[in-house]
């Protein structure tokens, strides 16, 4: 991780950077600038939060004074860059398409809105039904996503639903599948949980 500093002004030039301020603090940058702001290289991503875990994070673009000097905490993720294949191949697949993929930081909850989204937390799905767009695609990043032990999570697509993992080590389980196609490039069914998918079943 390499960034320079200059009157309320951080450039970040590759890496993470996490960056806090103490429990007595009000803002992450206060340095007497009107525009606080974080440079950033192409692919990176950035995060502010009001809080250490992940509840309150939320995506902040590098010119969002506001949010940067009134944040707690904040985190710049380094580019997330892979072919959906998560840069396996098989049946074929031997062209790789680099595709750019944004951080999710949520530990409870996917994201609903197309794109591709990387996994910086393990998710646990609430109870309940989480309704997906379609084409939402989730490289695990070596993460897990598992819903309630007592089977109450379900997962509706609305069309396709495609995981992928660029780790190795991700994986999925404890939820019930429907609505949909899911398509899994990478990432494996978690260790004593299981993928009900069954499009039989009266829609959830």
């Amino acid at each position: 991780m390499y960034y320079t500093e200059d009157y309320g002004k951080i450039t970040v030039n590759g890496g993470i950077l996490e960056l806090f301020a103490g429990e007595n603090d009000g803002k992450l940058i206060d340095s007497g600038s009107e525009n606080p702001s974080i440079d950033l290289s192409d692919g990176m991503s950035m995060i502010t939060s009001s809080t250490l875990d992940a509840a309150s994070a939320v995506p902040t673009k590098a010119d969002n004074f506001d949010a940067i000097s009134n944040a707690k905490y904040l985190c710049v993720f380094g580019a997330h860059n892979h072919c959906l294949c998560g840069g396996n191949e098989f049946d074929g697949h031997t062209t790789h398409t680099e595709t750019v993929w944004q951080a999710w930081t949520s530990s409870d909850s996917l994201p609903t809105t197309a794109g591709n989204y990387y996994l910086a937390n393990d998710v646990t799905l609430p109870a309940g039904v989480t309704e997906l767009q379609d084409g939402v695609s989730i490289c695990l990043n070596g993460r897990k996503i598992v819903g309630m032990e007592n089977n109450d999570s379900k997962i509706k697509a609305n069309g396709a639903l495609t995981v992928t993992d660029c780790m190795a080590s991700g994986s999925v389980g404890n939820f019930g599948f429907r609505n949909g196609r899911l398509d899994m490039y990478g990432g494996k069914i978690a260790e004593n949980t299981r993928l009900i998918i069954d499009p039989a079943r009266p829609s959830f």
